[in-house]
């Protein structure tokens, strides 16, 4: 009976952490338009929410559209090219960026240089799955977890998919500084890590099953 009994519950916990698995897009399409300041955004299923702050240039995070032409990032208009397949192309629409300062650059957006940096401050703990990193450029990722990595575009007008597997797994935070260049951000795909609905039932049935366990031990 006891056997039966935990199973069950072990059961529930699996069943609630495998519907928990489901990944969430910010893809930037619902946070603005061409050039607008970015400073929260939400996943495309409504699932996640994020608080986004720019360091760096204006110290603004802004959409940038690949679809606009004589802008101020030549490289970010229209298709852009796999960093390691040319072949395969794509219209990446809304990205984000760093304002460089308007009072430099005098043009909106236009991407800051070496040392910005956005951070994405998440409304619940994410596995942060994998981002898309338009242009040349290049960034280091850092999680509040500790873990940081840094990843590279090689060409202009190139897009590169980056994927994290679980060096991001439970994180509030993260941020991509731009180390070398000025590129974009596009697609970050996340999936939250709820506490299984589940769990306490777990704890209090595996309590039950210790205190019947002690009572029968002492008859």
């Amino acid at each position: 009976m006891y056997k039966h009994t935990l199973s069950a519950i072990l059961l529930l916990a699996g069943t609630s952490m495998a519907q928990a698995a489901t990944i969430s897009v910010f893809n930037f399409e619902n946070a603005g338009s061409h050039g607008d300041v970015v400073s929260s955004i939400v996943t495309t299923d409504g699932v996640i929410t994020a608080d986004v702050t720019a360091t760096g240039g204006a110290n603004e995070a802004r959409i940038f559209d690949t679809r606009e032409t004589g802008t101020a990032e030549p490289g970010l208009e229209g298709r852009l090219f796999n960093d390691r397949d040319p072949s395969r192309t794509i219209n990446a629409r809304n990205a984000l960026i760093v304002q460089e300062d308007p009072f430099l650059s005098g043009l909106i957006p236009d991407a800051a240089d070496s040392g910005a940096a956005i951070t994405f401050d998440f409304g619940q703990l994410v596995a942060v799955r994998n981002v898309r990193l338009l242009d040349d450029a290049t960034v280091r990722i850092t999680g509040d977890n500790g873990v940081s990595i840094t990843r590279t575009v090689l060409n202009d007008g190139a897009f590169r998919n980056l994927g994290f597997r679980d060096r991001f797994y439970g994180v509030r935070s993260l941020t991509f500084e731009f180390v070398e260049g000025s590129g974009a951000l596009d697609r970050l795909r996340v999936e939250p890590v709820p506490l299984p609905a589940s769990m306490p039932l777990m704890v209090g049935g595996l309590a039950g099953l210790g205190f019947l366990g002690r009572r029968k031990r002492r008859s």
